[in-house]
């Protein structure tokens, strides 16, 4: 039985499904297409399932669609209509929502970035036919045992209690635990955090002027253990 898994493969009544399996999460975020690639090509060279949020148009989207391994869902940004930035160009949730799926077509599965949730959005999404909702995070601090769950209308939630910018910003002393948790993991990780192997939000921070310049950002790497390193054990110590 296969240990990783894609997140709309979920049914909450069937454990066979999510129980003991590992669910390799990623948002895009407008990382240039070579820091994408360097995070797909880890997985790729480890025949691991994984699903993808995706933010933007990438030539790397059609190799990804074409992918037995890969599921893309959508990654919708509402932080410009929440903080008013973008009142001017009347922008509304569910033209968000359209145009994240013009990237991907149908797709069954959602993180909005920074996690944006509301009751409204849930039945948009679900409108949509938007079945599986990964907004909900609970980290491993909190000592929860994590299941996916049903609400109304079928939708289906999908916590995750790992994500490396959270975890960059926690510095839980928990963090290296959740590798011998052998129930139901969710893990939420970000091609440029990958790409520079970040160990403190600082190196993130300092380099963004180099974030679309993968040549000159590769300089930055950090050599000690990071979020890459931190990939890269789950994959040798999870092996399928």
């Amino acid at each position: 039985m296969k240990k990783y898994s894609n997140i709309s493969s979920i049914k909450t009544e069937d454990k066979s499904t999510w129980s003991d399996k590992t669910f390799l999460t990623f948002d895009m975020d407008w990382a240039h297409d070579e820091v994408i690639e360097d995070t797909l090509n880890i997985i790729n060279s480890h025949g691991v399932c994984s699903t993808w949020f995706v933010t933007h148009k990438s030539l790397l989207l059609t190799q990804m669609a074409n992918n037995d391994n890969i599921e893309l869902g959508i990654h919708p940004n509402f932080n410009k209509i929440l903080d008013g930035s973008n009142y001017q160009n009347n922008a509304n949730s569910r033209k968000i929502i359209e145009d994240a799926l013009k990237l991907v077509g149908n797709c069954n599965s959602v993180r909005s970035h920074s996690l944006t949730q509301s009751e409204k959005l849930l039945d948009e999404f679900q409108s949509f036919g938007i079945t599986h909702i990964c907004n909900l995070y609970i980290p491993l601090s909190a000592n929860i045992e994590l299941k996916p769950f049903k609400i109304w209308d079928g939708i289906i939630i999908v916590p995750h209690y790992w994500q490396d910018n959270v975890e960059l910003k926690l510095y839980n002393s928990k963090r290296n635990n959740f590798l011998h948790i052998n129930n139901f993991k969710v893990l939420n990780f970000h091609p440029i955090h990958i790409y520079l192997n970040t160990e403190n939000l600082e190196r993130y921070e300092s380099t963004r002027q180099f974030h679309n310049s993968p040549k000159e950002l590769i300089k930055y790497r950090f050599k000690g253990n990071g979020v890459r390193t931190k990939l890269l054990n789950i994959l040798n110590e999870n092996k399928q």
